[in-house]
């Protein structure tokens, strides 16, 4: 019976620093998924700028700020073109 306890007691340490790796291996990974997940936020971030910058004037060719434009759509409501609220108003006058 002496020779069991030992090997016991091995077992029960042997689980424990299996316990204890698999926690700090767990941790190392949240903190990459946060990382990432940051990452992830900076991008989408950078691509809405983007986005932004990429919408245009139809009259006068300068870059139209977000939620500042006038959306001219089709009769099937596909996106036609864009304009500044001033530009729109100037070409409706002429």
């Amino acid at each position: 019976m002496e020779l069991k306890e030992p090997h016991c007691h091995n077992d029960a340490v042997d689980r424990k620093e299996k316990a204890e790796a698999t926690l700090v291996r767990l941790q190392s990974l949240k903190r990459r998924v946060s990382e990432l997940r940051l990452q992830l936020e900076a991008l989408r971030e950078l691509q809405s700028e983007k986005q932004e910058k990429a919408l245009l004037c139809n009259h006068c060719g300068k870059a139209i700020k977000k939620g500042k434009e006038i959306t001219i759509k089709g009769s099937l409501g596909e996106i036609k073109s864009f304009y500044h609220k001033g530009c729109f108003k100037a070409v409706l006058s002429s």
